[in-house]
């Protein structure tokens, strides 16, 4: 999905909430923030979300894929094994029914270091890169100190720190 095509989907989440005279909170994570709000990236697969309550809403959504023949889980909740308890968000769209939140740039850098995947063709890593540039990350150590902000130290893997030092030792 390209920005307009998330766009779009919101859109339909709204139309269904404002028929059904029902507004929502949806906090949107990963590669839907790096389009819609960086034009960091073309596309992403899915929009990654934090929503409840979970039961209601999945009706609306099911109801949006199978009118519109959308593939299953095209919007997910898989991030919440990401989500700090210290959820740093601010509005990034208000439509009539529905609230779209974001992470702030900290906050995604953070999540995006704890749950990067460092396969071949997967975004993480330029994502990281780009949000480096963004908060004008100079060190690890400054780049961990973001982290800890928001994770307890004992959660980042040691995958995470060689990731960090790999990439600004490029850098800098």
């Amino acid at each position: 999905m390209n920005a307009s095509e998330i766009y779009r989907r919101l859109s339909l989440i709204n139309d269904k909430l404002k028929n059904k005279n029902l507004r929502w909170d949806l906090t949107i994570y990963d590669g839907a923030v790096m389009c819609l709000c960086f034009h960091s990236r073309i596309s992403t697969h899915d929009i990654d979300g934090w929503f409840a309550p979970k039961s209601e809403i999945n009706l609306i959504i099911d109801e949006i894929t199978r009118e519109n023949d959308f593939e299953n889980g095209w919007i997910n909740d898989a991030v919440k094994g990401f989500i700090s308890r210290k959820d740093d968000v601010e509005v990034m769209e208000q439509f009539s029914n529905l609230t779209i939140y974001k992470p702030k740039d900290r906050y995604l850098f953070a999540m995006k270091c704890m749950s990067c995947i460092l396969e071949e063709g997967q975004n993480d890593i330029d994502d990281i890169k780009f949000l480096i540039d963004r908060l004008g990350i100079t060190s690890s150590e400054e780049a961990e100190s973001i982290i800890l902000e928001y994770f307890p130290s004992n959660l980042i893997l040691t995958k995470t720190h060689f990731m960090l030092l790999e990439l600004l030792e490029k850098w800098f």
